[in-house]
């Protein structure tokens, strides 16, 4: 039985009872759960040993956080945008020049925001591998050289991994400093949290390796559910191989999309930690779409501090808060299967953050917050002063599907307030 460790108040027993569920099975690797409720912390939770390093979570224990990064560098803009210094209806090429490139002159910042600026990925003919995500500057010159792959603003597609270069230099242009060193001046400083866009050396010590499912192959990062591969749990080590299985030309746009093209390009010298996510030079790196590290206590007192105040301090007015979570791709069709290859359900996008769905529901409409590859979760729910967040060291197989795990957190949380009393429900940010 995995140790736990923490603190719940009794009104939230149901979500301590659901995460002790998963220390005892799948979250034995290491994992953590943070509920706040109107600017205090209700839940504060960890456990579990990493089976590749013995070492056991503690409360300073952090990991990846993947995409659930994009939500901090989206934060990141939002202040900006508040204090009168960036215009999110502007053209990004007002604060970034270089990027009026190709036809890009009119694409605004909040088309970046929302996934339909057409650059989903760098293009081929740059030959950019994963270990290419540590070098900012030559990440920054190919998007803002390179023509979008659709008419930017008439289709939507998940931006995996450029969102956080094309967002973020935005950032970079208009507060002079990069996102990870502004995020960590004006948000995890003054509200002390263990969250980096890019980990400090001193904080290595703290961090837990992600633990990819048994006989992960590059069917999973192509998002194909393990069962579907067709190799049967032997590890496809070729792309080709992988490509050739989608019916995929290897110099098409489509091939190119980052779970497809970089992490295909992944390292392969074998055993835990091998992989680039597991890198030091991985999460020392700036890629504010994937590389934050965090702990789930850090990553819910973000949300927290987005729709409330927390140890006297307010990130975002309700008037921010209700602009970042308007839909903004409920109308907007996808790119044509010959551009893009297609991955499950669209997503609902407001301006940086997802919004729920049947598949991810949250807590329901008026929810805004991120999910993360393989096992991270943090949202906010304004309405009921809620901000709740998951980390777990382990990768669930399916990253296409929703995550069974996350699935009874927020059942449980569910549970916890539907039990309260009205009164303590009913808050407005």
């Amino acid at each position: 039985m995995a140790a736990m460790l923490g603190t719940t108040d009794p009104a939230f027993a149901p979500v301590r009872a659901a995460f002790a569920r998963l220390l005892d099975t799948v979250d034995a690797p290491g994992a953590s759960v943070c509920v706040y409720q109107h600017g205090r912390p209700v839940v504060d939770l960890w456990g579990g040993s990493h089976p590749a390093t013995g070492v056991p979570w503690t409360d300073e224990t952090v990991t990846v956080l993947f995409s659930a990064t994009k939500a901090a560098t989206a934060l990141c803009a939002h202040l900006l945008a508040q204090r009168g210094l960036l215009d999110l209806d502007a053209p990004v090429s007002h604060y970034w020049p270089e990027f009026a490139a190709q036809g890009k002159a009119q694409v605004s910042v909040s088309c970046l925001l929302s996934h339909r600026g057409g650059l989903p990925s760098p293009d081929p003919a740059f030959a950019l591998g994963i270990e290419d995500y540590a070098d900012w500057h030559r990440m920054t010159a190919a998007l803002a050289s390179q023509r979008p792959w659709w008419t930017p603003g008439t289709c939507v597609y998940y931006h995996a991994i450029t969102f956080g270069f094309l967002v973020g230099e935005v950032v970079r242009r208009v507060a002079g400093m990069s996102v990870g060193r502004f995020f960590d001046a004006e948000v995890a400083r003054p509200l002390g949290l263990r969250l980096w866009i890019g980990l400090p050396p001193a904080q290595e010590r703290h961090f837990a390796p992600g633990l990819l499912p048994e006989h992960t192959s590059d069917a999973f990062w192509a998002g194909l559910p393990e069962p579907a591969s067709p190799w049967q749990g032997s590890p496809a080590r070729d792309p080709q191989e992988v490509l050739e299985h989608l019916g995929l030309d290897p110099a098409s746009t489509a091939a190119q999309v980052p779970w497809l093209r970089a992490q295909l390009l992944m390292p392969r010298d074998g055993g835990p930690g091998s992989e680039f996510f597991n890198a030091p030079a991985f999460r020392a790196a700036e890629v504010p779409a994937s590389s934050g590290v965090a702990n789930a206590k850090a990553l819910a007192g973000m949300y927290a501090a987005c729709i409330g105040e927390v140890d006297g301090v307010r990130l975002l007015t309700p008037s921010t808060v209700d602009a970042l979570r308007r839909c903004q791709t409920d109308d907007v069709p996808a790119p044509p299967s010959s551009v893009v290859l297609s991955r499950g359900v669209p997503p609902r996008l407001g301006l940086g953050f997802q919004l729920p769905t049947a598949i991810s529901p949250m807590l329901g409409d008026g929810c805004f917050g991120h999910y993360g590859a393989g096992g991270r979760l943090g949202f906010a729910y304004p309405e009921q002063g809620i901000a709740f967040a998951y980390v777990s060291a382990r990768f669930w197989p399916d990253h296409v599907q929703a995550d069974p795990r996350v699935a009874a957190l927020v059942a449980a949380l569910r549970e916890s307030l539907g039990a309260q009393a009205p009164s303590q429900e009913a808050h407005t940010p």
